[in-house]
């Protein structure tokens, strides 16, 4: 009877291919993270938002894309719009 011989994929892999496939301590790292990992590879660090800011932009967004009139003026002509 033969004895298994355990190897990790560590040992069988170059450090490049292991990083292509996403197979690094910092990959391991970024699964086992409870936020989306967007977030963790930005360089630009997401805060969470203060009580009532979404709702603000939201209010924003809207008052400015539907409530103010264009710069510019369309005419729609009958039958075509």
């Amino acid at each position: 009877m033969q004895a298994r011989v355990y190897v990790c994929v560590l040992q069988l892999y170059e450090p490049i291919e292991l990083e292509q496939s996403h197979y690094t301590d910092f990959d391991q790292e970024v699964r086992v993270t409870d936020m989306p990992e967007r977030f963790q590879l930005r360089t630009v660090p997401i805060c969470p938002t203060e009580e009532g800011e979404l709702d603000e932009e939201a209010e924003w967004i809207y008052r400015h894309a539907f409530s103010t009139p264009p710069i510019s003026r369309y005419v729609l002509l009958a039958g075509n719009g």
